[in-house]
């Protein structure tokens, strides 16, 4: 029996090389229980006897004839809980909203700390009760339990708050908490989404944005195409010199606004979480079990897959022109309907918070920055300025593999060029004028300069003094030919008066 992960990878494939040679007839169940299968499963999947899935989705990736949907296997309390007698147990007035916030078995750093800066905004709320899981997740940096309580201090919540906000490190009785509530924050993980589901309830899911394969997003983005969730994706932003994955408070708090106040949107989704999973998930893989044991097999099935098939490639420039020709399908990033333009923005969020940077080219920050630009995601221009702007020294091999700081030369170059150069409909404001004029005087590669030169020429219409007296410096003080090429031509775009034309004659042939 196979459920994937690295822990199966060796087992497996010492299997396949057994049963090759002749010297193995065991018979093989694989189980899949994400809507996009990890790459050992795919795998596997040949050498499977008998392939159970917990979403019909999943199914596309494999034989059809030794496909069953079986669901996923949960606790017998999660199937057996009651609403009313969960609150009677938890202590909850029958009149309560209940929000119940889980980042799985560990917790979830992003979670806890947006939950935590959005509590002031809920604490208004008159009939509100949340009931907060941090987890005991602790390494160097982050500790659950002693970094959500000195937040808390911050914000000035302290003392018996238990009347509309209750903290737990853990809970042994989760099922009681998932049975009271009105609305669930987690994860995307198949155990947790079916958990939640198999109790009828609505939720909010935040995808990991670093899970294998993105199957997080998968799983989460086939609950709402059903109606039973709504996707708050992970989000790029600049944190003291660094480029972190984050989850917005405000949009964390309006959104759960927004369905705590929409009672019959809630029971919608209430009705649709309650008929994604299947009940006897765990008859169904024991009788497959039991059928491969003594040769039966039943009919295959026939399942309907969207004509579209979505898979994000591990290759990041691969991805990159697979999001460029759907655009192009589409007729531009407009044509995107919203929830495929939310989902592919935030596959811009993961690129540029990743710190992988050793594929070729550039890494998976310059992949990013790209789509940033591509997509038309005005939200990031703060994040492509802030890259533009960042001069830190990196480590020695960077440097020896062509980096001159931590965001390299071509990296920076791409900022200009795709960041914010495709960004029509971003606002030029001062800000990206003066990181131009920054970047334009002090950069240290010439493409990068050149970039700005240009950008400065084609961007700020009506002209200014201010960039042309830039561009007139650049025409005396820059050795490069290409920045003075630069220079040239957005002075033939916006420069003015005999003072431009004075300067243009020493360039004349």
């Amino acid at each position: 029996i196979c459920t994937g992960g690295f822990v199966s990878a060796p087992v497996m494939f010492a299997f396949g090389t057994l049963r090759k040679l002749g010297l193995s007839r065991a018979k093989v169940f694989l189980y899949e229980p994400n809507a996009h299968p990890g790459l050992l499963n795919h795998a596997v999947g040949r050498l499977a006897d008998r392939i159970g899935l917990a979403f019909e989705q999943a199914g596309r990736w494999f034989d059809m004839k030794r496909v069953a949907v079986v669901g996923y296997p949960v606790r017998r309390e999660f199937l057996e809980v009651v609403g009313e007698d969960a609150r009677q147990r938890l202590g909850i007035p029958a009149d309560r909203q209940v929000v119940v916030v889980v980042g799985g078995s560990s917790g979830a750093r992003v979670i806890n700390e947006a939950m935590v800066e959005a509590l002031p905004r809920f604490r208004q709320r008159r009939n509100i009760m949340i009931l907060h899981v941090t987890g005991r997740y602790s390494d160097g940096e982050y500790d659950a339990v002693a970094d959500t309580a000195s937040h808390l201090e911050r914000l000035g919540i302290t003392g018996d708050t238990s009347s509309w906000y209750r903290r737990y490190v853990y809970m042994e009785n989760l099922q009681d908490a998932y049975g009271a509530a009105d609305l669930i924050i987690c994860r995307g993980g198949a155990g947790t989404l079916t958990e939640v589901s198999v109790c009828g309830r609505p939720s909010v899911i935040v995808p990991l944005a670093t899970a294998a394969e993105d199957h997080q997003a998968f799983n989460a983005r086939e609950l709402a195409r059903r109606g039973a969730a709504r996707v708050l994706y992970q989000e790029a932003t600049w944190v003291k010199g660094r480029v972190l994955s984050i989850v917005s408070p405000t949009k964390l708090a309006d959104l759960v606004s927004e369905l705590l106040d929409s009672p019959p949107v809630l029971q919608e989704m209430a009705k649709a979480s309650h008929a994604v999973p299947r009940r006897d998930s765990l008859e169904l893989i024991l009788g497959e079990i039991s059928n491969l044991l003594v040769g039966r097999r039943p009919p295959p099935l026939t399942l309907q897959f969207p004509l579209r098939q979505e898979r994000v490639p591990s290759d990041p420039n691969v991805h990159l022109n697979a999001v460029r020709d759907r655009i192009a399908d589409a007729g531009g990033a407009a044509g995107l309907d919203p929830p495929e333009l939310s989902y592919l923005r935030y596959q811009a969020d993961r690129y540029l918070a990743s710190e992988e940077w050793y594929e070729i080219p550039l890494g998976r920050r310059n992949v990013g920055v790209k789509l940033v630009g591509i997509l038309q995601y005005d939200e990031r221009v703060d994040v492509i300025l802030s890259i533009l702007r960042d001069k830190t020294k990196t480590q020695w091999i960077r440097r020896i593999c062509g980096g001159d700081f931590r965001h390299p030369g071509i990296l920076r170059r791409n900022a200009v060029e795709f960041g914010i150069r495709l960004q029509e409909k971003a606002e030029a404001g001062d800000r990206i004028r003066d990181v131009l004029l920054q970047a334009l005087a002090t950069d240290p590669y010439f493409e990068v300069r050149a970039a700005a030169a240009c950008e400065l020429g084609r961007r700020f219409l009506p002209p200014c003094d201010l960039i042309e007296d830039a561009l007139l410096e650049t025409l005396e003080s820059d050795r490069s030919p290409r920045v003075v090429i630069q220079a040239i031509k957005g002075l033939g775009r916006i420069g003015r008066g005999d003072r431009v034309l004075g300067c243009f004659r020493s360039f004349y042939l």
